[in-house]
Protein backbone atom coordinates (compact mmCIF):
# COMPACT_ATOMS: atom_id res chain seq x y z
CA UNK A 1 0.00 0.00 0.00
CA UNK A 2 1.08 3.42 -0.84
CA UNK A 3 1.43 5.79 1.35
CA UNK A 4 0.98 9.91 0.80
CA UNK A 5 0.84 12.97 3.63
CA UNK A 6 -0.05 16.38 2.45
CA UNK A 7 0.77 19.28 4.70
CA UNK A 8 0.54 17.45 7.77
CA UNK A 9 0.36 19.33 11.06
CA UNK A 10 -0.44 18.04 14.58
CA UNK A 11 -0.94 19.98 17.81
CA UNK A 12 -1.27 18.48 21.61
CA UNK A 13 -2.00 20.91 24.10
CA UNK A 14 -2.16 24.13 21.22
CA UNK A 15 1.46 23.12 20.78
CA UNK A 16 2.41 21.94 17.48
CA UNK A 17 4.11 19.30 17.06
CA UNK A 18 4.33 18.31 13.26
CA UNK A 19 4.72 21.25 11.27
CA UNK A 20 3.40 20.63 7.67
CA UNK A 21 4.86 17.39 6.70
CA UNK A 22 4.73 16.23 3.43
CA UNK A 23 5.69 12.32 2.72
CA UNK A 24 5.46 9.66 0.44
CA UNK A 25 6.18 6.44 0.54
CA UNK A 26 6.03 3.51 -2.14
CA UNK A 27 4.30 0.26 -1.63
CA UNK A 28 6.65 -2.16 -0.44
CA UNK A 29 9.27 0.38 0.67
CA UNK A 30 10.66 0.54 4.45
CA UNK A 31 11.51 4.07 4.76
CA UNK A 32 13.46 5.08 8.55
CA UNK A 33 12.34 8.20 10.12
CA UNK A 34 15.53 9.32 11.53
CA UNK A 35 15.96 12.35 14.24
CA UNK A 36 16.53 13.23 18.06
CA UNK A 37 14.00 12.47 20.43
CA UNK A 38 11.34 14.76 20.95
CA UNK A 39 11.37 15.28 17.07
CA UNK A 40 8.21 13.96 16.23
CA UNK A 41 8.71 10.97 14.74
CA UNK A 42 6.39 8.96 17.14
CA UNK A 43 3.43 11.63 16.70
CA UNK A 44 4.14 11.01 13.00
CA UNK A 45 3.58 7.11 13.50
CA UNK A 46 0.70 7.52 15.44
CA UNK A 47 -1.08 10.13 13.04
CA UNK A 48 -0.64 7.43 10.14
CA UNK A 49 -2.08 4.88 12.42
CA UNK A 50 -5.36 7.15 12.74
CA UNK A 51 -4.67 7.22 16.94
CA UNK A 52 -3.88 10.96 16.60
CA UNK A 53 -6.37 13.31 14.93
CA UNK A 54 -4.18 16.18 12.30
CA UNK A 55 -5.12 19.52 12.74
CA UNK A 56 -4.45 20.36 9.18
CA UNK A 57 -3.18 18.32 6.07
CA UNK A 58 -4.18 14.86 4.72
CA UNK A 59 -3.61 10.70 5.08
CA UNK A 60 -3.73 8.83 1.73
CA UNK A 61 -3.73 5.02 1.68
CA UNK A 62 -3.42 3.73 -1.64
CA UNK A 63 -5.05 6.82 -3.44
CA UNK A 64 -8.27 7.30 -1.01
CA UNK A 65 -8.22 10.09 1.83
CA UNK A 66 -8.20 8.19 4.95
CA UNK A 67 -7.51 10.80 7.44
CA UNK A 68 -10.82 10.33 9.29
CA UNK A 69 -10.68 6.90 8.83
CA UNK A 70 -10.73 4.98 12.34
CA UNK A 71 -8.04 3.40 13.04
CA UNK A 72 -9.41 -0.75 12.50
CA UNK A 73 -10.51 0.46 8.81
CA UNK A 74 -7.01 1.97 7.30
CA UNK A 75 -5.01 -1.76 7.29
CA UNK A 76 -2.66 -0.13 9.32
CA UNK A 77 -0.39 -1.41 12.17
CA UNK A 78 2.08 0.06 14.92
CA UNK A 79 4.10 -2.08 17.01
CA UNK A 80 5.04 0.16 19.92
CA UNK A 81 8.74 0.15 22.39
CA UNK A 82 6.71 -0.73 25.30
CA UNK A 83 5.05 -3.76 22.83
CA UNK A 84 1.67 -3.71 24.67
CA UNK A 85 1.21 -7.84 24.42
CA UNK A 86 -1.02 -9.54 26.54
CA UNK A 87 0.57 -10.91 29.86
CA UNK A 88 -2.15 -13.58 30.88
CA UNK A 89 -1.83 -14.82 27.02
CA UNK A 90 0.60 -17.72 25.55
CA UNK A 91 2.68 -17.03 22.40
CA UNK A 92 0.06 -18.69 20.12
CA UNK A 93 -2.46 -16.83 22.17
CA UNK A 94 -1.38 -13.61 21.79
CA UNK A 95 -0.47 -14.43 17.90
CA UNK A 96 -4.03 -15.50 17.52
CA UNK A 97 -6.01 -12.38 18.69
CA UNK A 98 -6.21 -10.10 15.67
CA UNK A 99 -7.07 -13.25 13.60
CA UNK A 100 -9.77 -14.08 16.13
CA UNK A 101 -11.21 -10.50 16.10
CA UNK A 102 -11.24 -10.69 12.95
CA UNK A 103 -13.96 -14.15 13.30
CA UNK A 104 -10.83 -16.39 11.19
CA UNK A 105 -11.96 -20.13 11.79
CA UNK A 106 -9.88 -22.10 14.58
CA UNK A 107 -8.31 -24.35 12.16
CA UNK A 108 -6.97 -21.70 9.92
CA UNK A 109 -6.57 -19.54 12.61
CA UNK A 110 -3.92 -22.13 14.18
CA UNK A 111 -2.23 -22.86 10.65
CA UNK A 112 -1.70 -18.99 10.17
CA UNK A 113 -0.36 -18.86 13.78
CA UNK A 114 2.05 -21.64 13.18
CA UNK A 115 3.06 -19.85 9.99
CA UNK A 116 4.39 -16.85 11.60
CA UNK A 117 5.73 -18.59 14.66
CA UNK A 118 7.92 -20.00 12.11
CA UNK A 119 8.84 -17.01 10.50
CA UNK A 120 10.04 -15.76 13.67
CA UNK A 121 11.62 -18.57 14.67
CA UNK A 122 9.58 -19.56 18.00
CA UNK A 123 9.09 -22.92 17.67
CA UNK A 124 8.77 -24.64 20.67
CA UNK A 125 7.09 -21.43 22.76
CA UNK A 126 3.58 -21.46 21.77
CA UNK A 127 2.33 -22.41 24.93
CA UNK A 128 4.78 -20.63 27.23
CA UNK A 129 3.10 -17.33 28.81
CA UNK A 130 5.00 -14.28 27.18
CA UNK A 131 5.88 -13.35 30.87
CA UNK A 132 8.50 -16.11 30.68
CA UNK A 133 9.98 -14.64 27.72
CA UNK A 134 13.47 -12.78 26.66
CA UNK A 135 13.14 -9.67 25.89
CA UNK A 136 14.74 -11.23 22.13
CA UNK A 137 11.57 -13.33 22.32
CA UNK A 138 9.16 -10.56 23.13
CA UNK A 139 9.70 -8.61 20.07
CA UNK A 140 9.94 -11.49 17.87
CA UNK A 141 6.30 -11.93 19.29
CA UNK A 142 5.00 -9.08 18.74
CA UNK A 143 5.91 -8.89 15.07
CA UNK A 144 4.40 -12.25 14.72
CA UNK A 145 1.46 -10.36 16.12
CA UNK A 146 1.61 -7.63 13.90
CA UNK A 147 1.81 -10.02 10.93
CA UNK A 148 -1.24 -11.70 12.05
CA UNK A 149 -3.06 -8.67 11.43
CA UNK A 150 -2.24 -8.56 7.94
CA UNK A 151 -1.12 -4.98 7.63
CA UNK A 152 -0.86 -2.82 4.46
CA UNK A 153 1.40 -0.48 6.85
CA UNK A 154 3.35 -1.91 9.43
CA UNK A 155 4.55 1.04 11.89
CA UNK A 156 7.34 0.20 14.19
CA UNK A 157 8.14 2.62 16.63
CA UNK A 158 11.70 2.21 17.83
CA UNK A 159 11.00 -1.51 18.36
CA UNK A 160 14.22 -2.52 19.56
CA UNK A 161 15.75 0.29 21.31
CA UNK A 162 15.40 -2.13 24.67
CA UNK A 163 17.54 -4.75 23.08
CA UNK A 164 21.63 -5.02 23.57
CA UNK A 165 23.57 -4.73 20.57
CA UNK A 166 23.68 -8.35 19.35
CA UNK A 167 20.07 -8.97 19.52
CA UNK A 168 19.15 -5.55 17.78
CA UNK A 169 21.46 -6.75 15.03
CA UNK A 170 19.57 -10.39 14.44
CA UNK A 171 16.12 -8.36 14.94
CA UNK A 172 16.95 -6.14 12.35
CA UNK A 173 17.74 -8.60 9.94
CA UNK A 174 14.48 -10.37 10.93
CA UNK A 175 12.28 -7.30 10.24
CA UNK A 176 14.50 -7.43 6.69
CA UNK A 177 13.76 -10.62 5.83
CA UNK A 178 9.92 -10.64 6.76
CA UNK A 179 9.44 -7.53 5.29
CA UNK A 180 10.87 -9.01 1.54
CA UNK A 181 9.14 -11.99 2.07
CA UNK A 182 5.14 -10.53 3.20
CA UNK A 183 5.70 -7.32 0.73
CA UNK A 184 4.57 -4.92 3.57
CA UNK A 185 4.65 -0.88 3.42
CA UNK A 186 7.10 -0.38 6.45
CA UNK A 187 7.31 2.96 8.25
CA UNK A 188 10.74 2.69 11.17
CA UNK A 189 11.16 5.24 13.86
CA UNK A 190 14.36 5.38 15.64
CA UNK A 191 17.46 7.73 16.23
CA UNK A 192 19.86 5.05 15.69
CA UNK A 193 21.82 5.73 12.73
CA UNK A 194 23.10 2.54 12.17
CA UNK A 195 19.63 1.46 12.46
CA UNK A 196 18.48 3.69 9.98
CA UNK A 197 21.52 3.46 7.38
CA UNK A 198 21.24 -0.69 7.59
CA UNK A 199 17.42 -1.28 7.27
CA UNK A 200 15.99 1.48 5.06
CA UNK A 201 15.23 2.02 1.30
CA UNK A 202 15.12 5.80 2.53
CA UNK A 203 15.43 7.79 5.64
CA UNK A 204 13.61 10.79 6.50
CA UNK A 205 15.29 13.33 8.77
CA UNK A 206 13.53 15.16 11.26
CA UNK A 207 14.52 18.10 13.47
CA UNK A 208 11.49 20.41 15.47
CA UNK A 209 8.25 18.43 13.48
CA UNK A 210 9.62 19.28 10.21
CA UNK A 211 11.49 16.69 7.88
CA UNK A 212 14.51 18.55 6.76
CA UNK A 213 15.61 15.81 4.38
CA UNK A 214 14.05 12.69 2.80
CA UNK A 215 16.46 10.39 0.32
CA UNK A 216 18.54 7.11 0.08
CA UNK A 217 20.98 6.24 3.04
CA UNK A 218 23.98 6.98 0.21
CA UNK A 219 22.49 10.14 -0.55
CA UNK A 220 21.94 11.42 2.77
CA UNK A 221 25.47 10.49 3.93
CA UNK A 222 27.30 11.88 0.88
CA UNK A 223 24.97 14.81 0.47
CA UNK A 224 23.84 16.08 3.72
CA UNK A 225 21.14 19.21 3.01
CA UNK A 226 22.16 21.00 5.99
CA UNK A 227 25.24 21.02 8.69
CA UNK A 228 22.51 19.87 11.68
CA UNK A 229 22.10 16.99 9.15
CA UNK A 230 25.73 16.50 8.74
CA UNK A 231 26.06 16.68 13.05
CA UNK A 232 22.90 14.28 13.32
CA UNK A 233 25.03 11.54 10.76
CA UNK A 234 28.61 11.95 12.90
CA UNK A 235 29.58 14.89 11.96
CA UNK A 236 33.24 15.50 11.68
CA UNK A 237 35.98 18.00 11.18
CA UNK A 238 34.32 21.23 9.40
CA UNK A 239 36.34 24.30 7.47
CA UNK A 240 34.44 27.22 6.91
CA UNK A 241 35.46 28.93 3.62
CA UNK A 242 34.70 30.41 0.10
CA UNK A 243 33.70 29.13 -2.85
CA UNK A 244 35.43 31.57 -5.90
CA UNK A 245 36.38 30.92 -9.64
CA UNK A 246 36.02 26.80 -8.88
CA UNK A 247 37.98 26.94 -5.99
CA UNK A 248 37.24 26.19 -2.28
CA UNK A 249 39.30 28.22 -0.35
CA UNK A 250 40.31 28.75 3.34
CA UNK A 251 42.63 29.44 6.16
CA UNK A 252 44.05 25.41 6.39
CA UNK A 253 42.94 24.08 2.77
CA UNK A 254 42.63 25.02 -0.75
CA UNK A 255 40.91 22.60 -3.70
CA UNK A 256 39.05 22.46 -6.78
CA UNK A 257 35.52 22.72 -7.07
CA UNK A 258 32.79 22.04 -9.33
CA UNK A 259 30.13 25.24 -7.23
CA UNK A 260 28.88 28.00 -7.87
CA UNK A 261 30.76 30.98 -5.72
CA UNK A 262 30.16 31.36 -2.55
CA UNK A 263 30.22 30.51 1.10
CA UNK A 264 30.30 27.01 2.24
CA UNK A 265 31.42 24.97 5.01
CA UNK A 266 33.80 21.69 3.84
CA UNK A 267 33.33 18.76 6.17
CA UNK A 268 36.08 15.83 6.57
CA UNK A 269 34.79 13.12 7.99
CA UNK A 270 37.46 11.47 10.47
CA UNK A 271 38.01 8.61 8.38
CA UNK A 272 39.29 11.44 5.93
CA UNK A 273 42.08 13.07 7.70
CA UNK A 274 45.36 11.69 7.74
CA UNK A 275 48.53 11.86 9.99
CA UNK A 276 51.95 12.27 8.12
CA UNK A 277 55.26 13.10 10.39
CA UNK A 278 56.78 16.85 9.39
CA UNK A 279 59.45 14.89 7.58
CA UNK A 280 56.95 13.74 5.10
CA UNK A 281 55.84 15.36 2.32
CA UNK A 282 52.33 16.43 2.66
CA UNK A 283 49.88 16.38 -0.23
CA UNK A 284 51.03 18.91 -2.77
CA UNK A 285 50.67 22.12 -2.52
CA UNK A 286 47.09 21.31 -0.74
CA UNK A 287 48.28 22.41 2.80
CA UNK A 288 51.81 23.36 4.51
CA UNK A 289 50.25 23.74 8.05
CA UNK A 290 52.11 22.46 10.98
CA UNK A 291 49.07 21.04 13.41
CA UNK A 292 50.50 20.34 16.95
CA UNK A 293 48.98 17.44 18.64
CA UNK A 294 46.79 18.50 21.97
CA UNK A 295 45.20 15.16 23.19
CA UNK A 296 45.15 11.33 22.46
CA UNK A 297 42.27 8.81 23.18
CA UNK A 298 43.21 5.02 23.32
CA UNK A 299 40.38 3.40 21.53
CA UNK A 300 41.40 0.01 21.26
CA UNK A 301 42.77 -0.87 17.14
CA UNK A 302 42.66 2.95 16.88
CA UNK A 303 44.21 6.21 18.87
CA UNK A 304 42.09 9.32 18.74
CA UNK A 305 44.29 12.39 17.51
CA UNK A 306 42.95 15.77 18.32
CA UNK A 307 45.28 18.57 16.70
CA UNK A 308 45.30 22.48 16.33
CA UNK A 309 46.96 24.77 13.98
CA UNK A 310 45.86 28.14 12.15
CA UNK A 311 43.65 27.81 14.71
CA UNK A 312 41.57 24.97 14.00
CA UNK A 313 40.77 21.93 15.83
CA UNK A 314 40.71 18.94 14.20
CA UNK A 315 39.86 15.30 14.81
CA UNK A 316 41.62 12.18 13.44
CA UNK A 317 42.09 8.57 14.29
CA UNK A 318 45.66 6.54 13.50
CA UNK A 319 46.71 3.14 14.64
CA UNK A 320 47.01 2.43 18.04
CA UNK A 321 51.24 1.22 17.09
CA UNK A 322 52.11 4.55 17.05
CA UNK A 323 54.67 6.69 18.53
CA UNK A 324 53.23 10.02 18.71
CA UNK A 325 52.83 12.05 22.07
CA UNK A 326 51.16 15.05 22.79
CA UNK A 327 52.94 17.90 22.04
CA UNK A 328 54.10 16.41 18.35
CA UNK A 329 53.86 18.23 15.52
CA UNK A 330 52.33 16.68 12.50
CA UNK A 331 51.41 17.24 9.08
CA UNK A 332 47.73 16.44 8.10
CA UNK A 333 46.39 14.63 4.67
CA UNK A 334 43.02 15.89 3.29
CA UNK A 335 41.18 12.82 0.89
CA UNK A 336 39.52 15.40 -1.68
CA UNK A 337 37.82 12.28 -2.44
CA UNK A 338 35.74 12.06 0.64
CA UNK A 339 34.67 16.00 1.43
CA UNK A 340 31.35 17.07 2.03
CA UNK A 341 30.70 20.69 0.78
CA UNK A 342 27.50 22.39 2.63
CA UNK A 343 26.63 25.31 1.25
CA UNK A 344 25.77 28.48 3.76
Amino acid sequence: MELILGNLSVAIDNKLILDSINLKVKKGELLALLGPSGCGKSTLLKTIAGLLPPASGYVMLNGKDATDLPPNQRGVVIVFQDLRLFPNMTVEENIAFPLKVRGIPKGERLEKVHNFIAGVQLQGLEKRKVTELSGGQLQRVALARALAAEPKILLLDEPFSSLDENLRRDMRRLVMDLRRRYGITTVLVTHDRQEAFMMADRIAIMFSGKIVQCDTPKNIYHAPATKAVADFLGGGNYIQGTVKNGQFLSNIINFPVSKPDGQYTALFRVPALKALSPAENPQGEQTKQIFQITDLYYLGDQTEIIAEGSGQQLKLNISSDHSLSIGDKIHIDFDLSQVVLIEE
